[in-house]
């Protein structure tokens, strides 16, 4: 997709990938990163911002709408909220740091909104994280994979 669409393919892949919509970005932005279309600095920038605001996106989904939406937008069973509300009400918002992990970022994002962590603080730590995941996606591109 991004290849048609060029660097909004980029953002709207990884917005939707930190959404409860399913997203490879991490294979696209590798697959890019290896062509060389772009500059990596660029892609890692509009990757990141992309997939950042799709977390914050999600964390206004769980502080707006509570956890009824939750269970009915995430698919996902009580219990397993539950586990992601415990898990985001014990770690606050250094939550956000593992907002880029598959299978529970999504839901603990989306529970740290519904326990009400502090947004700047919470903003701030999902953005580290989803620069690191990048930056790191974009190093073992160019140097692990040929």
């Amino acid at each position: 997709m991004s290849k048609l669409l060029g660097l909004w393919g980029v953002f709207v892949s990884c917005f939707g990938a930190a959404t409860i919509l399913p997203g490879l970005s991490e294979a696209e932005v590798g697959l890019l990163v290896q062509q060389r279309v772009y500059p990596v600095t660029l892609l890692v920038g509009v990757a990141t911002v992309g997939n950042w605001l799709g977390s914050v996106f999600t964390y206004a989904t769980g502080y707006y709408f509570g956890s009824e939406k939750l269970v009915k937008w995430l698919r996902m069973s009580e219990a397993r909220i539950a586990q992601m509300h415990s898990l985001a009400s014990r770690y606050g918002a250094w939550g956000g740091l593992l907002g880029w992990a598959p299978v529970v970022g999504d839901p603990l994002v989306a529970c740290m909104g519904l326990v009400r962590t502090p947004v700047v603080a919470s903003c701030l730590t999902m953005l580290v994280g989803k620069v690191v995941r990048y930056v790191v996606i974009a190093w073992c591109a160019m140097y692990f994979v040929e």
